[in-house]
């Protein structure tokens, strides 16, 4: 696998998401994923601040780069794609193929396509997965017609 494994960051948290297209499912996985970690973080108050609002979860931090980018999915959803971003781009994450999906989609949403496209192409390189690569090759094929930056 290229990149940084998300187990090796953080053992026995769910890996991030956004691997689909539907905006119902990745809400659905996301929260799934944040009512594991209760049993297996240290910061009780972050994984709750996830499931009740962005603004509060925003309010705490466990300091996982993994939790870190899940936290940033939720406040996306919740606060906007400006908001998760910020998150996103104080993680430090170059070689961990889900944070550069996850800031191409947000970059995405904002309309930055030029962004977005560094970013999906990043997240492709650092991917070895045959589904995973074909999510962000028609994602990638998606913006080929779109200009923009900002």
């Amino acid at each position: 696998m290229a990149g940084v494994s998300a187990s090796a960051l953080c053992p026995g948290v769910a890996t991030p998401v956004w691997t689909s297209t539907s905006a119902a499912i990745l809400r659905a996985r996301t929260l799934s994923s944040f009512s594991g970690q209760h049993g297996s973080q240290r910061c009780f108050l972050s994984t709750r601040g996830l499931s009740a609002t962005g603004s509060r979860g925003s309010t705490y931090s466990c300091g996982s780069p993994v939790v870190e980018l899940n936290r940033a999915i939720a406040i996306a959803e919740t606060e906007g794609p400006e908001a998760g971003l910020r998150i996103v781009d104080q993680l430090g994450l170059d070689d961990f193929r889900y944070l550069h999906s996850t800031r191409a989609e947000l970059l995405r949403r904002l309309g930055r396509t030029d962004e977005a496209r560094d970013a999906y192409r990043r997240a492709r390189q650092l991917t070895d997965g045959a589904d995973e690569r074909r999510f962000l090759e028609r994602r990638l094929t998606e913006l080929a017609s779109t200009t923009g930056s900002g």
